[in-house]
């Protein structure tokens, strides 16, 4: 058993060097101008994380399995809100960089597991609050930031893609509007309760 737990630990160290993941990276530059949710065509100010590898790349897997490693080694509640929120940056990045490479089968696909990143997000928000942790207003602000920053990216893969592919990106910008709603419509009925 002691040898199962010294090579499961030497593979994560393994990958941990082989794909870096900074925490640091975790804070994003967050620059807040005007107001950003007024005009659909007002731009965002809110810098998605570079995805590094794109899942067109045959060391893809090995990412996916180092990221799904972390993200239940975090066990603080905000850290893991946090670990989503990039993970969501990140991946819907990708799905941009797949369509601007002509691979809009593949970003459909990675458009959905970004949003599914939100969706945890969500949930474990939810625990956060039902452990009566209060969210820190600068990470509130984050996710409204990044979830318009993921409908504005959206939109600019809806008009890029053609007609038959729209679907599914419309469709994730439906769970993006529904994930955020619920998270505020959560927010709105634990301050009722309080």
């Amino acid at each position: 058993m002691r040898e199962k737990i010294k090579k499961l630990f030497l593979i994560i160290l393994f990958f941990s060097f082989l794909f870096p993941i900074s925490f640091k990276s975790l804070a994003q530059e967050i620059k807040i101008t005007g107001n950003t949710a007024s005009s659909e065509s007002a731009k965002v100010s809110y810098q998605l994380a570079w995805p590094g590898m794109l899942p067109d790349n045959p060391f893809y897997k090995l990412k996916v399995i180092r990221n799904k490693i972390i993200g239940r080694l975090v066990f603080n509640p905000f850290k893991k809100i946090e670990f989503n929120l990039l993970q969501a940056d990140k991946t819907l990045y990708a799905s941009k960089l797949l369509v601007d490479n002509g691979n809009t089968e593949l970003a459909k696909e990675i458009a959905l597991k970004g949003e599914n990143y939100m969706t945890q997000l969500v949930s474990d928000y939810r625990s956060a609050y039902w452990r009566h942790q209060n969210i820190p207003q600068e990470l509130d602000l984050r996710i409204k930031l990044a979830t318009e920053k993921h409908q504005q990216l959206l939109d600019g893969i809806i008009k890029k893609v053609k007609a038959e592919d729209k679907k599914t990106f419309l469709d994730v910008k439906y769970f993006s509007e529904l994930n955020y709603e619920t998270l505020v419509k959560f927010k709105q009925e634990e301050a009722r309760k309080r």
